[in-house]
């Protein structure tokens, strides 16, 4: 059965997104189209009118832009919901009022009376200008907290610094110390070690003189008289009488 294009604009929007040329569109393809072409819908709104017309998660566009030959002077059948359909396709726009730019010097306002103050259209997508303003002061509020705790960190930091470059030139004044104490206690253990030998060779001497005169005293003792005990009478030795030799030259 021959088919006819009864909406070309439709068709060429379709062909339009449809880059591969396949015939179809996914529906996660559609629901971004939809959400970026500027109608204001929430997603849900979106998924469910894409479950509208999609078929296992695609949609062939021929079927709603072709229809036969023998039908084409036939009234199409409305659907119950088309009211709905139809609200759905004009889009949120009629509930914001929302400012788009143009050109720098003129602004188009969209929306109608009773809209929430403080919505702009930006890209398509709608911005809520108050929630963009409390968030900037949160951020500059905590921006200003830490960098008042940056700073303090600072502060901290420059103390521990100065605290370490004192405890560096404490250190390096204790090795100077400990190392004269050493070379004065290396110094002091040689003059130890040559007392001690010096001594020992004083001990050396002293030892050969005492024996020394313990001889002597020996033997001045032994030549000295021993001394008579109180009361002792002493016998006078016999004088020894001198022997005129004889004329043969004996003694008599």
């Amino acid at each position: 059965q021959k088919e006819f294009t009864l909406d070309k604009e439709l068709l060429l929007a379709f062909v339009y997104f449809d880059q591969s040329h396949c015939g179809y569109l996914l529906d996660r393809d559609l629901e971004e189209i939809l959400h970026t072409i500027g109608l204001q819908l929430s997603r849900a709104q979106i998924r469910k009118l894409v479950q509208k017309v999609v078929t296992r998660d695609s949609l062939s566009y021929r079927k709603l832009t072709d229809k036969p030959i023998t039908e084409k002077d036939k009234p199409a059948d409305k659907a119950p919901n088309l009211p709905e359909d139809e609200e759905l396709a004009v889009g949120n726009n009629s509930y914001l009022d929302v400012t788009v730019k143009t050109e720098p010097d003129q602004t188009l306002k969209a929306g109608g009376a009773g809209s929430p103050e403080g919505m702009v259209l930006y890209k398509g997508a709608t911005i809520d200008i108050a929630n963009l303003l409390s968030r900037l002061e949160r951020s500059e509020r905590d921006r200003l907290a830490v960098e008042d705790k940056v700073r303090d960190q600072q502060a901290d930091l420059d103390v521990l610094r100065a605290m370490t470059s004192s405890s560096e030139e404490t250190t390096k004044t204790l090795a100077s110390e400990l190392k004269d104490v050493k070379k004065k206690l290396a110094d002091t253990s040689k003059t130890l070690q040559d007392t001690e030998k010096t001594c020992s060779s004083y001990r050396e001497c002293l030892d050969k003189t005492k024996v020394h005169l313990e001889e002597t005293v020996g033997a001045i003792s032994d030549t000295l008289p021993k001394p008579t005990p109180a009361g002792a009478t002493v016998k006078p030795e016999p004088e020894e009488t001198e022997k005129q030799p004889t004329e043969n030259g004996q003694k008599e």
